[in-house]
């Protein structure tokens, strides 16, 4: 049963019977047995927003959390995006699920619910190495500790590069391998690519059997592209009582911090166009590129393809951009692409030689610090200046009321011809110290 401020929010699923068969089995009833871990509460699955409050130990401070969300127009009945947060524990995630095939809230829901006390206890008990179990360990004594335990910079990093690790694995073992997934992507390629129907006649479900050995191996191969971002907020508090925000990131959902109404950005995206920045790249008229979404600026199509032999997390921008004519290709045209999240770490180390290294770092924390994680559909529909506007209009009412404005805000700019239609999620955390 869930902790009463431990609440893991799943996509919704129309077909309940089609989530649990996506879990490889039933959940098992007692942590003794041997199988994965359970998933998030169903109860909770249909739940919008939230609002917990947790106090600290001896220097005060207490968490106020929100959260919202709205599936993408073109496939209202099924939300990508998964949630966990408690306030108590001080921990927000998002999650956005991708990949080659439309399953992506298989991955994100598994994501999100290893945070789950019960899943990480269930993972420490089943652990099969020592250097496992001492991995779970930490994971466990960082993340399960609320807000009043002291903790220190260097375990709650560790921890999150290792509940990362995590993640990875559970999606490959879980999701990829799982029935679900596997009988979605045969339907997929039957429907894009003209593979043969796994539907059986006789019984109208999923008989992969019917597929020749060359789609069989198709099909494992593209389901191995099922993944999903993550966006990971932890608050915690050293020996001395003074709260930190530490966080980690996969692919391009992203944490950012509202404080004296200025909105800054915290995480750092695994994109091409980050890659590019820290090398000091510029656009063809010498400026630093920007990451804001809708800007024209233009990058060397030679100067890409150079770094691209050293850097080979360019290597897709680069490949893409021999597709358009001319000697430059304006950012907009790489700024989406993913070059590493959960579930493809194995994949990604084998076809493009690219490591599994999550994005971590810490910051201090003040009074009135409003911090949000979110997935790209609010993103890449609104600007941070609209965002920041947004934060600040409507901070007095309480982080609840700042999630749901983010997102209605962002569904509605979907809805624009030119907007993205995509899955929205948004976590809001603001941190208030006790008189």
């Amino acid at each position: 049963m869930n902790k009463p401020f431990d609440r893991a929010i799943p996509p919704p699923i129309p077909d309940a019977a089609r989530r649990k068969q996506a879990l490889t089995g039933p959940v098992p009833t007692s942590l003794e047995k041997k199988g994965p871990p359970p998933p998030p509460d169903a109860a909770l699955r249909n739940r919008t927003f939230a609002q917990a409050k947790a106090e600290s130990g001896p220097k005060p401070f207490t968490l106020a959390v929100g959260e919202a969300t709205h599936a993408s127009p073109e496939h209202p009945d099924r939300n990508e995006d998964s949630a966990f947060f408690s306030a108590r524990r001080g921990i927000a995630f998002v999650a956005d699920g991708m990949g080659g095939v439309p399953a992506g809230e298989l991955a994100s829901g598994i994501a999100a619910s290893v945070l789950e006390r019960s899943s990480l206890e269930f993972l420490e008990k089943t652990a099969r190495s020592t250097e496992d179990k001492s991995a779970l360990q930490l994971v466990r004594r960082v993340f399960e500790a609320d807000i009043g335990t002291p903790l220190t910079k260097d375990a709650v990093e560790a921890a999150t590069k290792q509940l990362f690790v995590i993640m990875n694995e559970q999606i490959e073992q879980r999701v990829q391998k799982s029935s679900a997934a596997l009988d979605r992507t045969a339907l997929f390629l039957h429907k894009t690519e003209g593979a043969t129907n796994p539907i059986d006649p006789a019984t109208g479900k999923v008989d992969r059997s019917r597929l020749t050995p060359t789609e069989r191996k198709r099909t494992e191969t593209r389901a191995m592209t099922i993944g999903t971002t993550g966006s990971l907020n932890k608050i915690w508090r050293d020996t001395e009582g003074k709260p930190f925000l530490t966080i980690g990131n996969m692919g391009d959902s992203r944490t950012y911090i509202l404080r004296n109404g200025k909105l800054a950005q915290l995480s750092e995206d695994h994109s091409p166009l980050t890659t590019l920045k820290r090398l000091g790249v510029t656009d063809i008229d010498g400026k630093a590129l920007s990451d804001e979404d809708g800007t024209e600026q233009r990058i060397s199509k030679r100067t890409l393809l150079e770094l691209a032999d050293a850097h080979p997390e360019l290597r897709k921008a680069a490949s893409n951009s021999l597709k358009i004519p001319g000697d430059s290709i304006e950012l907009r045209s790489i700024r989406n692409i993913i070059t590493s999240a959960l579930g493809n770490g194995s994949l990604n180390n084998q076809l493009n030689n690219i490591e599994f290294q999550p994005h971590v770092s810490t910051h201090e924390v003040q009074e009135g610090d409003l911090v949000f994680t979110c997935t790209d559909g609010l993103i890449d529909n609104r600007t941070r200046a609209r965002m920041e506007h947004i934060a600040n209009t409507y901070r007095h009412q309480g982080p609840e009321a700042v999630a749901k404005a983010l997102a209605d805000d962002a569904y509605h700019a979907s809805l624009q011809p030119d907007g993205k239609k995509d899955d929205i999620r948004v976590v809001a955390t603001e941190i208030r110290f006790a008189n």
